[in-house]
């Protein structure tokens, strides 16, 4: 990721890039950039190629990379979703492989993919040759960083921690975070700064966020708060099995972080580890710490009984979950 944005700020191009990764955000937004980088709206027309999907050949890629800009210094030839990085296209792949060292200099090629084999040997051409950009998710830090400065760009600004809070609520990705940075600009209106209370107004908590919220009532043994969290989320339509789900995963992470916390293993390390923000990590260290390793045990035990017996008929999950809140909150007190 430095390298592409170290291309970008000296102006300095490679002939050719693969975008890809679980942060979709970025992959458009770097997609995008290149185009506003190096074509105005009027050569934008005459030298930009846009291919779509897996029938795309090889051939007719290639034949766009070769023709010449017209009254510009560069031409852009986007790829998107061709499964060339991927099984099952393996001659158009070896072709543009074999393609890759040619490419003009003229032209920018940049593939926009959702399927990448990194062990494919287009994607190991373009690697050494151009740039393979994996987009992931950025760390909490950024993550805040990138809001304020969304906020900033419209006219408003929000505090660190009113960012965090936003990325807690909504656990959305960059592109569902967004959203709700766009909502919240138009329900504040001509307000400048962006507080708690307008998050709690117009943003929509996620239900994993619903989860946290619940288990840290557990934790700390009130029973009643526990119980009217769950029960709103059961009127306002949520699955009992997927609170279920999420509360397993949760008491698992917990379980996971608290033997980590013991062996003074980081939060970041953690994350990284467990493939989770390291929010969710601090919120697991933070909740774990109040259960002890027996009791995080049974109420692991208890969630992956009571599925099984959800789905053989045995019993009503949303009652039986209401009783385990209950045993695991009273226990914790």
């Amino acid at each position: 990721m430095k390298q592409l944005k170290d291309d970008i700020k000296s102006m300095e191009y490679k002939n050719v890039y693969l975008l890809y990764g679980e942060e979709r955000y970025l992959v458009d937004f770097y997609a995008k950039t290149f185009s506003e980088k190096l074509l105005d709206a009027e050569s934008e027309l005459m030298n930009k190629d846009i291919f779509y999907g897996k029938d795309i050949p090889a051939e007719t890629i290639i034949g766009a990379a070769e023709t010449l800009p017209f009254l510009c210094e560069k031409r852009l030839s986007y790829v998107h979703d061709s499964s060339l990085f991927a099984s099952g296209r393996k001659d158009d792949s070896d072709i543009m492989a074999e393609y890759i060292p040619r490419i003009p200099e003229t032209t920018v090629l940049i593939f926009v993919e959702s399927n990448v084999d990194k062990r494919s040997r287009l994607y190991k051409k373009v690697a050494s040759l151009g740039r393979a950009v994996e987009c992931l998710p950025p760390d909490e830090d950024d993550l805040i960083k990138w809001v304020g400065n969304v906020f900033k760009k419209k006219g408003k600004t929000i505090s660190a921690s009113n960012a965090s809070y936003l990325i807690k609520t909504t656990m959305q990705d960059m592109n569902g975070l967004y959203n709700e940075i766009e909502k919240l600009i138009a329900y504040s209106g001509k307000k400048d700064i962006i507080e708690a209370a307008d998050i709690d107004e117009v943003c929509t908590p996620s239900l994993e966020s619903k989860v946290f919220d619940m288990t840290d009532a557990v934790s700390t043994g009130d029973t009643s708060k526990a119980l009217q969290l769950y029960r709103n989320m059961v009127y306002l339509k949520e699955s009992p099995v997927m609170i279920l789900t999420i509360l397993y995963r949760h008491f698992r992470r917990m379980l996971l972080c608290k033997e980590m916390d013991s062996k003074h293993i980081s939060p970041y390390d953690m994350a990284q580890q467990l493939g989770i923000k390291r929010f969710a990590a601090d919120i697991a260290v933070k909740q774990g710490k109040r259960f002890t390793f027996d009791l995080l045990l049974h109420a692991i035990t208890d969630c992956q009984d009571m599925d099984m017996r959800f789905k053989s008929g045995k019993i009503d999950v949303e009652i039986a979950l209401e009783m385990l809140i209950v045993t695991i909150s009273k226990t914790s007190q």
